[in-house]
């Protein structure tokens, strides 16, 4: 290992002392190709809000409509026909 000192210099110093030409010449060259670049995130935000907006009116309509479904008069006569069509048959 070197025994070299680091001390923490302050970057508009360190401009003013030896100008920006340093910075520049030895500055790493970034090279990175346009599948490295990370995805732009809008097409998954407009697939979230359209995901979401119908989970929010699939939540509404099924609020609305439970007393159709849910009807226990409506329930009692459908578990009464399977039931007693299913009378009979052997298990698969």
């Amino acid at each position: 290992m070197s025994d070299s000192e680091w001390t923490k210099v302050d970057f508009q110093q360190f401009l003013n002392k030896y100008g920006k030409e340093i910075i520049i010449k030895n500055a790493p060259t970034i090279l990175y190709s346009k599948k490295d670049k990370e995805h732009e995130a809008y097409n998954s935000l407009i697939a979230f809000f359209f995901i979401a907006g119908f989970l929010l009116i699939y939540i509404a309509l099924s609020y609305f409509l439970a007393f159709i479904f849910f009807n226990l008069i409506i329930f009692e006569k459908i578990m009464i026909t399977q039931s007693a069509t299913n009378i009979g048959r052997i298990p698969e």
